[in-house]
């Protein structure tokens, strides 16, 4: 799959600036171009991790993979199929979870072992799909819906899971199950917009199903 490419001058900055999400879920984020890369080369550097030849690349098209229609294209001219939406509130992420419960049949075992959920953690922690949403803890009881989903079970990576973009559940949760439950709250719609991210795992595990 070819990359993605800025469709903007150099010196504007797009919505919510420039951010690269890192493999430990480290965040560069940066108003101009040369301070983003400057500060993704230098995480990298310090912590010892591989820096591709094309890393500018790389950090663009992650980018891009969750900017509005117009931002970005192809190098032949052709625009992204989809868009990802980053801008989520409180009851997208109620309706995330809440879909994801009614999926889980509680007397079935619904969870993947603690190896997947670590693999899946540590993709998720470093996807530009993984937001913040404010306030939801505190309005909509998220802590009882976790509960409810993946028991007392943790990842390594549990500090930076935020919640998915796309599905808008919580990806504390969503990574302990197993992949046939996910599919049944998996819209045509949100299938697409998994696939748009090459490394998803989500999209991997459902396609794997239905091959």
């Amino acid at each position: 799959m070819s990359l993605l490419r800025f469709n903007f001058p150099r010196n504007m900055a797009p919505p919510d600036e420039y951010s690269y999400h890192h493999q430990d879920g480290y965040v560069s984020k940066a108003t101009d171009q040369d301070t983003w890369f400057a500060d993704i080369r230098k995480h990298m550097r310090d912590n010892g991790y591989p820096i591709p030849e094309n890393i500018e690349e790389i950090a663009v098209d992650q980018r891009c993979r969750t900017l509005p229609p117009g931002f970005c294209k192809y190098d032949d001219g052709s625009n992204p199929a989809v868009y990802i939406d980053r801008r989520r509130g409180p009851e997208d992420l109620m309706h995330g979870m809440m879909v994801l419960i009614e999926v889980i049949n509680p007397f079935v075992d619904s969870m993947v072992t603690q190896e997947l959920a670590e693999s899946r953690a540590a993709t998720c922690a470093a996807c530009p799909a993984n937001v913040d949403i404010q306030g939801c803890f505190s309005c909509n009881n998220m802590a009882d819906a976790i509960t409810r989903v993946r028991g007392s079970n943790k990842t390594q990576a549990d500090q930076y899971l935020r919640s998915c973009a796309v599905c808008t559940c919580l990806n504390r949760a969503q990574v302990w199950v197993k992949p046939d439950i996910l599919a049944k709250g998996v819209t045509a719609e949100q299938m697409q917009q998994f696939e748009s991210l090459p490394w998803c795992w989500k999209a991997k595990e459902i396609q794997a199903l239905q091959s």
